[in-house]
């Protein structure tokens, strides 16, 4: 509600993928070190209508995405 009442730029940082596809426009996904953007995904479904979107094959691709970045960053890390 905030953003309609008063849309400006912010940036949320989080570590739950699930959160960051529910909130965000734009997802940036960073490397460790020396820390990078990995990946860029656009979300273009309004925040309204973002609860049906997450149930679909769209936001579970993003997903999908998101979680194998993840994963190969771990691995590259150990």
């Amino acid at each position: 509600e905030l953003h309609k009442s008063d849309p400006c730029l912010v940036v949320f940082v989080t570590h739950d993928v699930e959160e960051a596809l529910k909130l965000g426009d734009r997802i940036l996904l960073m490397s460790t070190h020396p820390a990078r953007i990995v990946m860029d995904a656009q979300i273009s479904t309004p925040r309204e209508s973002r609860d049906a979107w997450l149930r679909g094959a769209d936001a579970r691709s993003i997903e999908d995405q998101i979680r194998s970045q993840m994963k190969t960053a771990a691995v590259a890390a150990a």
